[in-house]
């Protein structure tokens, strides 16, 4: 592997734009891939322009145009009817990323992870501008590049073949991830996307030169960058998660949209006059301690699930955690606890402080086998090992992973904090549990921290109770209380996106050893924008997430670009001109007489900026308008109407004043003939 890497920058704060520039599609490229799709550049904005056949910065390009979004954000829509192309070409991004990340990470995929697998056939290059430089990640059959580009000269930052068998180094990926690359959360909500069977035509492998033919419910690529345990690896994550055949599990987006609000709305709710939705704000949330949960995640994720004498044994096994530690103080939950500074803590009668301590092990342990930056200790324990002696050396590498985590401030150790904060307040006062077992947001706070919760976003979620407590979100409109069950479906779409892309960016900030594959340039893609939406939800959407990055003070530690694909006249509303990529047929497209859509009426937006040929009102009106006119100009004969029918529709039907002038002209001008 041909590598040129760059000394990272030693601020951690991104001070210039970060800018998705164009999507070339290559003649060569599949055309399963590229489906209808032509060879040609798709660009996203006018700061470069089209000379010769190849990108060229535009002089009279001026940034103000992104300035308008705030520092380091700027905003893009794909605009076309359905079956122009937009997923088409989004996809065509997703795979460049997937390739390059096969390549890249061939030698750093974990068994908790999916593999990357590479997609064949794949000729598209994807240029972004960082720090002021144009980037490129060029995919070209069996062989990907990263390059600078200046000008018409360029220089490989890396360059890989599928064939060969040199292998970047986590150093090395850590090293331009920081300066080079970008990070892309998506969306898609949409019930027909992301389904494995529409792949099927797609032939991807593993990068170990080993081709598989046609692809199997288990090598599609596409499964493969929905959320996963890699520590923000791969720089790409699909969103919401979605089993093999395409399903999403809206039980289990409802139990994380619930986890993932709980801080967000409590952020919210020190800051006077803010809402994270408008009109409403938080009420209480309501927790209930469960022991089961602690319990399951051994019975499920390790043992023989189903097996009732198993489970049986296995959770009277689990009760009796102290008494193992007593007798067995070698075991890996001994080291483990003591490591953490819990030593001869026994309490038997204590369910909650059992918990804590087990949740402790399964965390400890569940971190080692996951996670690429604890790639070093991933042979070392397994969760059914909780009780067995650790010999030889092992004792000091479990002791080494133990002090690795407590020094680690990342998302990987939140909920090990959580559960610390607890576990040292009840041991401290034992009756505390009692009032623990259900209880207010605003009463755990008050027992483990004597206070309300403080800080920013990180603080606060370091300081929320550990996963085995159920929660019930409670939120307040006009003086009443409504739990989050109880909202509209746009309501609930509303919390699930933007709470989604919230934990992620949080999660990737929170990455700050240097040492560690981080990124500090942000792409979020929103396909299928306005599902569930009502057109309110619409013209507010672009204005509340910015809103929220800058409350957020995002943008003070990333750049972003921010991608929607939709066909909501309000969201192009707030767009210039200059960030719309309009698509026909999979084509670029000019909107007649070059309306820009920016504050313009959102009629004028329906009638140029969606290619409504046939006008904007709808099919069946329209169709029924033109029946009468017919009627009215003298095709009595097949019309189907009557003059009494005409002149009732006319007067209380028609809708709109100067059709309604226009019938009426008709009708009259007809009465006078007859």
């Amino acid at each position: 592997m041909k590598k040129l890497i760059h000394t990272a920058r030693k601020n951690n704060v991104s001070d210039s734009i970060f800018q998705i520039i164009a999507i070339r599609i290559d003649s060569k490229c599949k055309e399963c891939l590229r489906k209808n799709l032509l060879d040609e550049y798709y660009l996203f904005n006018n700061r470069y322009r089209v000379t010769s056949g190849k990108l060229q910065k535009n002089d009279s390009y001026n940034d103000i145009v992104n300035s308008i979004f705030g520092s380091r954000i700027t905003v893009h829509t794909i605009v076309g009817k359905n079956g122009s192309g937009k997923s088409s070409l989004l996809e065509i991004l997703y795979r460049i990323i997937n390739n390059f990340s096969a390549i890249t990470e061939r030698n750093l995929r974990r068994r908790a992870a999916d593999t990357i697998y590479y997609v064949d056939g794949l000729w598209a290059d994807l240029y972004y501008v960082i720090d002021s430089k144009l980037m490129c990640i060029s995919c070209q059959g069996e062989e990907v590049k990263l390059l600078e580009i200046d000008d018409s000269d360029y220089r490989e930052l890396l360059s890989a073949s599928i064939n060969t068998h040199q292998n970047i180094t986590q150093q090395d990926l850590a090293v331009i991830s920081m300066k080079h690359l970008f990070y892309s959360i998506v969306s898609n909500y949409s019930v027909q996307s992301f389904v494995w069977c529409d792949y099927d035509m797609e032939q991807s492998f593993q990068v170990n030169g080993r081709k598989l033919g046609r692809p199997s419910e288990n090598v599609v690529w596409l499964s493969s960058l929905f959320h996963k345990n890699d520590g923000y690896l791969t720089p790409i994550v699909l969103n919401p998660y979605r089993d093999r055949m395409g399903a999403i599990n809206m039980y289990t987006e409802n139990q994380l949209t619930r986890n993932r609000l709980e801080s967000i709305l409590m952020y919210y709710n020190k800051k006077h006059n803010q809402q994270f939705i408008k009109d409403y704000e938080l009420d209480k949330i309501v927790y209930t301690f469960d022991s089961d949960i602690v319990i399951n995640k051994y019975i499920n994720n390790y043992f023989g699930r189903g097996d009732s004498i198993i489970e049986e044994s296995l959770r009277h096994k689990l009760f009796r955690i102290f008494d193992i530690i007593e007798k067995q103080p070698q075991c890996y939950a001994s080291i483990i606890l003591r490591t953490l500074g819990y030593e001869g803590i026994f309490n038997r009668h204590s369910y909650m402080q059992n918990s804590a301590c087990l949740y402790l092990i399964y965390k400890v342990i569940s971190i080692a086998t996951k996670y690429p930056s604890y790639i070093e200790y991933a042979d070392l324990c397994k969760l059914d090992y909780f009780d067995k002696i650790v010999e030889g050396e092992n004792v000091n590498r479990l002791i080494d992973l133990v002090n690795k985590i407590k020094k680690d401030n990342s998302h990987i150790t939140i909920k090990i904090k959580q559960t610390q904060y607890l576990l040292d307040r009840i041991i401290q006062y034992p009756d505390l549990e009692h009032e623990l077992n259900y209880c207010t947001e605003q009463d755990y706070f008050k027992y483990i921290y004597s206070q309300r919760a403080k800080g920013g976003l990180q603080k606060i979620m370091e300081m929320l109770p550990p996963p085995f407590f159920r929660r019930e979100i409670y939120l307040k409109k006009n003086s009443v209380s409504i739990p989050l069950s109880r909202m509209s479906s746009g309501e609930k779409q509303y919390l699930y996106m933007l709470s989604t892309y919230i934990y992620h960016i949080r999660n990737i900030l929170s990455i700050q050893e240097t040492s560690r594959v981080r990124y500090r340039n942000i792409n979020l893609i929103f396909d299928e924008l306005e599902i569930c939406f009502h057109p309110e939800y619409q013209r507010r959407f672009i204005n509340s997430l910015i809103t929220i990055i800058k409350q957020f003070r995002f943008n003070q530690y990333c750049s972003f670009n921010i991608i929607m694909a939709t066909h909501s006249p309000f969201i192009l509303s707030d767009m210039p001109h200059d960030n719309i990529l309009y698509l026909s047929s999979g084509q670029k497209a000019l909107t007649m007489n070059g309306i820009n859509p920016f504050a313009a009426n959102i009629n004028d937006i329906l009638k140029h900026s969606f290619f409504l040929e046939r006008g904007f009102i709808g099919e069946f009106a329209q169709n029924t308008i033109c029946s009468l006119v017919n009627y009215l100009t003298g095709d009595y004969q097949k019309s189907g109407w009557t003059k009494k029918q005409a002149k009732y529709f006319i007067d209380n039907i028609v809708g709109e004043p100067i059709i309604r002038h226009y019938l009426q002209e008709l009708y009259e001008q007809n009465d006078s003939n007859s």
